[in-house]
């Protein structure tokens, strides 16, 4: 080998050695992408795994999604992509005209290409119908909200393969139809934004974005609080505007375009951006669960949940149940339905058109079961007591003496979570003995 070789391999060497060494002690990356990825954790380092070649190839996947500078040949990537062939390296987002960005499932419920038919959608709003006279004989209110839809919203700037796609007959137009027909309490913001669209101050979506805009939640929030006021003595909180500002999109008014992990395209529209303040004065503070989708997200980070609701929590797609409980992201099923009613003076169904297809996400059949067959004591018991086992579980000294016991005892560790957890909460007075 010469010199030059020598000299070549040398850096070579040095080069792969400097990247494995970094990619293994580095956390992150040199830009963060955007999106869920899989999280590869850095490998436990031992003569055993280096020697029958476990360790490395534990550290090939290790350094391949820590590579340090891997979030950066992505961008570029993505970007060369986007910008010379029209391509799109996003699951489910697309590169409409004018440069619109669309999630493709609200397209292709804006054009009818999910209609589930009449039957399932009666079906649908007859058991909501139930639903809604049961509460209301419990002196509980039940609210859906239809958010509006960027597809609705910018018809005109689809993908180029959708303009020989003849728009069919959709859930969104026969739901909408029928809701009002059947005495269902509701808002339609689809309807709404659109018929204002014309005279509304500032854009309801940016092209960079799928949810409302920063200036439409006042009129979302303050509708909704309007509504629930109807046939109750209840003076609910209101969002008013200090002021805006002009800016390039920016949060939730470009989510997809952060989706995309590019640097950059062209767009100098501006959204306003207000600075809000919540009228809080002598308001009522009825508690409310809200059952729905992503658009809820905007009003409960501006507060909607903690001053009209009570603190009242949110049920992602009738699942996550959000606030987190000290680290602990619980689910439906860790709460007795029928008790979460009771306790809760308003119920809110939120979707948007792309989601009646899966509304109100099998919330209204589960909760009208709960409520005319009540579930027995001892259900309702392993409820209280399985959600204080989890947190037992995030209590390191704690969990880890019960786990102790247990391999002393021999004593099943869930029995001991379970003892424990009774425990506790009789003594907080949360449960009877």
């Amino acid at each position: 080998m010469g010199g030059h070789s020598k000299i070549l391999f040398f850096i070579l060497m040095l080069f792969m050695s400097t990247v494995y060494l970094i990619s293994y002690f580095q956390n992150r990356q040199v830009e963060p992408l955007h999106g869920t990825s899989t999280k590869v954790e850095k490998p436990i380092f031992s003569w055993t795994d280096w020697l029958n070649g476990d360790f490395q190839t534990k550290m090939d996947k290790r350094t391949n999604s820590h590579f340090f500078i891997r979030s950066v040949l992505i961008k570029v990537r993505n970007q060369i992509d986007y910008t010379f062939f029209d391509k799109v390296n996003s699951k489910n987002v697309l590169k409409g005209k004018d440069n619109v960005l669309y999630e493709q499932g609200y397209i292709d419920s804006y054009l009818g290409m999910n209609f589930i038919g009449e039957d399932k959608i009666n079906e649908k709003l007859d058991k909501i119908k139930r639903l809604q006279d049961t509460l209301t004989s419990m002196d509980k209110k039940l609210l859906v909200v239809i958010a509006s839809s960027k597809a609705a919203y910018f018809p005109n700037n689809f993908p180029a393969k959708y303009d020989t796609i003849t728009k069919q007959r959709t859930n969104y137009e026969y739901f909408e139809k029928q809701i009002g027909a059947k005495g269902i309490n509701h808002i339609d913001f689809n309807k709404l934004i659109l018929d204002m669209q014309d005279t509304i101050a500032h854009p309801s979506f940016s092209k960079k974005g799928i949810h409302w805009s920063n200036s439409s939640k006042q009129l979302v929030w303050n509708t909704i609080a309007k509504k629930l006021e109807e046939d109750k003595d209840w003076k609910l909180a209101r969002l008013q505007s200090k002021g805006f500002a002009m800016l390039p999109p920016k949060g939730r008014d470009r989510d997809l375009f952060d989706l995309l992990n590019i640097y950059g395209y062209r767009d100098d529209a501006k959204m306003a951006y207000h600075d809000y303040h919540i009228d809080t004065v002598d308001i009522d503070k009825p508690l409310g669960l809200v059952i729905g989708d992503s658009f809820f997200w905007g009003l409960r980070i501006l507060g909607f949940s903690r001053e009209v609701l009570n603190d009242g929590q949110f049920w992602f797609y009738n699942n996550s149940v959000y606030p987190e409980d000290n680290g602990i992201l619980y689910t439906n099923k860790d709460f007795d339905l029928r008790t979460t009613a009771l306790k809760n003076d308003i119920i809110i169904l939120l979707t948007n058109p792309s989601n009646l297809h899966n509304f109100p996400f099998g919330f209204d059949g589960e909760l009208l079961e709960a409520l005319l067959n009540p579930p027995s004591p001892k259900v309702i018991r392993d409820k209280e007591v399985g959600r204080m086992m989890k947190r037992i579980r995030k209590k390191e000294e704690w969990f880890s003496k019960l786990t102790k016991e247990s391999l002393q005892t021999g004593v099943n560790i869930d029995t001991l979570l379970y003892r424990d957890a009774e425990y506790f909460l009789i003594q907080e007075g949360k449960l009877e003995e």
